[in-house]
C-alpha cells in the first residue's frame, strides 16, 4: 500500500523538477518574450463618436478616409484608423473632447 503513495509522488516530483529544469534554461539562454498590454478598444458606429472627436479627424487629417473606429468601454478614449491619400494606413487616438493622444508603441 505504501508504495502506491509513493510512486505518485515521485512521478510527480519528477514532472515538477522537469518543468523548473525547462523554465531555468529558458532564463538562463537570455531568450525573453514581451508581451504588449493593450487597451481594450471595441468597435464603434460614426453615430457614437463624440463631434469633436470627428471635427479633429475632419480638420487635421482632410482627405484621408476613416476605415475603422474604436472606444474604450467607458468611451473616454478612441482609437481612429485612417487611410490617408497616400494610401498608408495609420492609428490615432483622441480623447472625448478632440484632444489628439500620443501612444508609445
Amino acid at each position: 500500500m505504501k508504495k502506491l503513495i509513493i510512486i505518485p509522488a515521485v512521478i510527480l516530483g519528477l514532472l515538477s523538477y522537469t518543468s523548473t529544469s525547462a523554465q531555468d534554461a529558458l532564463a538562463d539562454s537570455g531568450d525573453t518574450t514581451e508581451v504588449a498590454l493593450q487597451d481594450e478598444y471595441t468597435s464603434v458606429a460614426v453615430e457614437e463618436v463624440p463631434q469633436p472627436v470627428l471635427d479633429a479627424v475632419a480638420k487635421d487629417f482632410l482627405g484621408a478616409q476613416v476605415t475603422a473606429i474604436g472606444a474604450l468601454e467607458d468611451k473616454s478614449e478612441f482609437k481612429i484608423t485612417l487611410t490617408k491619400e497616400d494610401g498608408e494606413s495609420v492609428d490615432v487616438y483622441a480623447d472625448a473632447e478632440g484632444n489628439w493622444i500620443t501612444k508609445d508603441e
